[in-house]
Order: structure tokens, then sequence, then C-alpha cells
């Protein structure tokens, strides 16, 4: 967080700068925080207290944030950096801690080994200011950060990066609770299933995928968009003919092409001119896009919010869309169309299934685990399978559907950048609270996912912004009325 290379009377600055930001998001005086804080000699600390302010090495960087429950390697690691006093909150205060979050965020236990994993605690950015970030009461400022934490809780906050992340969604929710205080965020309840309710009856794969027609007619324009993707050799000219049939998806993508999505510096007026700009295969992947969410904007679903749903869909794309160029892969509107269509196949289970789908989601929520492990549970295969059995029952392109297969799968370390796209972009678009497709808890990111996408602390700060940017843009184009 700190350059080491300034000069000392700098990092003493931005160091006090970072404290005495902290204490006025917290809404805590000096005086306050002076009464309240127990300062200790680093020798008579015990596992378990909880840091009332933060640590900082001797060359300025921030070793712990304040709220961080310490573990024995933690003081070690003060130990190690010449720390020998620390300042904490009072014992009876870290007993008043909720524990539910805790519980699961440590499920080996604090301190209990090097599995122990450490907790996730908002501070406030030392740029927040900035970004407009709100002051408001710390009780809820505390429950913010809880229900954040909890949605974090398969991500690793030893990773800097998860924690930046976590930050900023904590940040983006006291914003929205600071313009409508009716919004504190809490874990969903689903009171229309009692809990321990019956599961139902399996449904194979081949049943429901026999009934998927219900779902939505395709158009004939995909089935045609889908054979020429599926041509090796794409003719401009045939592709401009074909979109110049259906004047909706004409309006849309030159809509989009002429959107800062794309930042051209000239305006496009015509399909065949975007094709000669944007190319063949990339403007019919995103033709492909564009009218299956035209398909299915009318889908009757009452478990989740379809604005909440194509929201998610169109920020997962973005983000694809942003990770490509940051990781130097090609084909980045197929990426991009990857993620429009990754949670595709839940519409099927929610709108063919809806006594499972119900099940799935509210056992979920009271069994405090992802909708993705109860859809394994309840039907034997999850969304991402059911996807790619859609996706190529409609003959979409290979690469499309394993895309989407493989978006929840464990890859190995040495994975090519390519297959860590779309999970992280699923992963920021959950964080960053861009909808949901009806999942609370954020799925993790692949291992190394952040070196092989190029982001380091200052380009994940870069692609928030953009991501904004471009989902805002995206939305008048892509979202159904």
């Amino acid at each position: 967080m700190w350059d080491t290379q300034e000069g000392g009377r700098t990092k003493k600055r931005r160091r006090a700068a970072f404290e005495k930001f902290w204490l006025h998001h917290a809404g805590v005086t000096d005086k306050y925080m002076k009464c309240m804080m127990e300062k200790l000699d680093l020798r008579n600390v015990r596992p378990g207290r909880k840091l009332g302010q933060p640590v900082f090495g001797a060359d300025g960087i921030l070793l712990f944030p304040p709220g961080r429950v310490l573990t024995q390697e933690d003081l070690n690691s003060l130990a190690g950096n010449g720390v020998t006093t620390i300042s904490l909150f009072p014992a009876a205060r870290t007993e008043s801690v909720r524990p539910a979050p805790a519980a699961v965020l440590f499920p080996t236990g604090v301190g209990s080994g090097s599995d122990a994993r450490p907790p996730f605690f908002y501070t406030l950015s030392e740029n927040a200011s900035n970004f407009g970030v709100p002051v408001i009461d710390e009780g809820n400022v505390e429950k913010i950060s809880d229900y954040t934490a909890e949605r974090f809780r398969l991500l690793d906050a030893g990773d800097p990066l998860v924690m930046q992340l976590f930050n900023i969604a904590v940040e983006r929710q006291i914003k929205v609770y600071h313009d409508k205080p009716s919004r504190i965020p809490a874990w969903p309840e689903h009171s229309d299933l009692t809990p321990g309710a019956e599961r139902p009856r399996d449904v194979s794969m081949q049943k429901i995928m026999a009934t998927s027609h219900r779902m939505g007619t395709l158009p004939t324009i995909f089935h045609r968009l889908v054979g020429m993707i599926n041509n090796p050799i794409v003719n401009s000219e045939e592709l401009s003919k074909v979109i110049a049939v259906d004047p909706a998806l004409t309006a849309k993508l030159l809509k989009l092409v002429n959107s800062p999505f794309f930042g051209l510096p000239y305006k496009i007026d015509s399909i065949s001119r975007a094709v000669l700009i944007v190319g063949t295969k990339q403007l019919v992947m995103l033709s492909m896009g564009a009218t299956l969410i035209a398909a299915f904007k009318g889908l009757p679903v009452s478990l989740v919010n379809m604005q909440s749903y194509w929201s998610h869909s169109i920020s997962c794309g973005a983000a694809c869309r942003l990770l490509c160029a940051g990781a130097g892969v090609q084909n980045a509107e197929g990426f991009f169309v990857s993620g429009l269509l990754h949670d595709i196949a839940r519409l099927l289970i929610y709108t063919q299934l809806p006594d499972h789908a119900r099940y799935i989601v509210t056992e979920a929520a009271r069994r405090n685990v992802t909708v993705h492990d109860m859809e394994l549970e309840t039907l034997g295969y999850a969304h991402e399978d059911l996807g790619a059995e859609l996706l190529r029952s409609w003959n979409c392109p290979t690469e499309l559907v394993q895309r989407v297969l493989m978006h929840h799968q464990i890859l190995p370390p040495d994975c090519p950048a390519g297959d860590v796209i779309l999970p992280t972009a699923n992963m920021l678009s959950q964080a960053l609270g861009y909808g949901s497709s009806g999942e609370v808890i954020i799925p993790p990111q692949p291992e190394g996912a952040w070196a092989k996408v190029g982001l380091d602390s200052e380009g994940l700060l870069r692609l928030c912004a953009e991501l904004d940017n471009d989902v805002r843009e995206l939305r008048t184009v892509f979202a159904p009325a």
C-alpha cells in the first residue's frame, strides 16, 4: 500500500492521513478513540484480540487493518516486523463481536493452525473521499461489512486484491444505504417453504432439455447467425443482409458500436460499415447475444428479479471483455457473449422446474450455502452443465459451450489465461453488486487468476471504473425493456 521509496516525512503524513480518514469514516473522534482503545505490549497480547487501529511496519507498509482478529501467526509476524505495542478494542468489545460470520469464516477455528483463514473486515480506502464514499454511522457500517463478509466467505481474505475488492464492495453498499436508508442489506429469507421441506423428485437433464422449448422460441435469425458463426468463411455482405432483416437488432447493434463501449472516433451509420470495423465473427457473436436476450425478456420468473438477472449477465460480459484486453486474449466479443449467456440455464430451471428452483433457492439461504451447491444436491447437475447442453442443442460454437461448462470448475494452476476470464468476470460482477442470477455467495476465482489477467491494485481500481461505464452503456443497449 505504501511506497517504500518515499521520504520518512511523507510516509508519516500518509500514515496519519490513513488513520484520520478511517476514524472520520467510522464516526469516531480522537478523544473517544483514546478512551476506548487498550494499548498493550505485544508480549502480553493473546490470540483472539481485535485490533483497534491499523498497524504499520517500519517502512510504512500497512501490516494489518483495524478490526483484524489476531492469530498467533499474526502476533509472530508483528514481532518479526519490530512492532512492540498495539492498540486493541477492549476485551468486552471483542467478545461481543457477532459469532455467526466468524463461525463461517474460520471453519478450522481462529488460530488453530496454518489453515485458519483471516476475517474480512472493512477499512476505508485511502482515496475514498475521491470516490464519493459518504460517512454513515458505525453500526450500519458494521452491518454492511458483516453482510458483505458473508458473501465473500469463499474468497481468500489473505489475498490483497480480494481484500481491496471487499472494501470496494462495502463502500458501494454504503453509498446505496446513504442514498436509500431503507436498503440496508440482509441475508435473503424465503418464507414460502418450511425449513426442512422434502426435496423434490429427481429430474434428469434429458427430461428438462426435452421441455426447453417452453422457455421461449428462438427466432429464425438466431439459427441463421449460428450457421454463420460455425461456417469457417463468413461472408460480410450476407451477414449485413441477415441483420438488416431485423430492424430492432440493427438498431441495437448500431447503438452498441457507436457507444463508448467501443470508443470509435467516428459514427458508424450502417451494418456493413460495422462489419468492417468490428469484424464479421465478432458482430455475429454480438448479434447472437442480443437476439437471445430479446427472445427471453418476457419469461415469467418469480424467484429472481429479471432486471437483476440481466444486469448480472451484462456486467459479466462486459467484465470478460475488459479482462481479455488486460490478459492479451483474442476474441473479446466471443468472451463477452459467454458472459451474457453463462447463467442462461438458470432461467430454464426457474421456468421449467419451479418446485425444484424454490427448494434450491430457499434451502441455500436457510443452510447458508451456495445455490450452485444446492443445484448439485437437488438435481445431480448444476446450471453450467445444463447451460452447456442447452447451447450445444442450439448448435452454438464449441468454444462458447466450453466456456459456459467450465465457469465453475476447479482449474489447474497452469491453465491458459483464457480459461480464467469468465470465472473471474463472474466473481467480479457479483462482488461489485451488478445484479444476480439467484446466487448470493460469491464464487472464488481460479488459483493465480489475478496474475493471468494482469491485474494489480491500480488495475483493479481502473477496471472497476471502466466496468461502471461499460455497464451503464450496455444496459441501454441490451437490457430488455
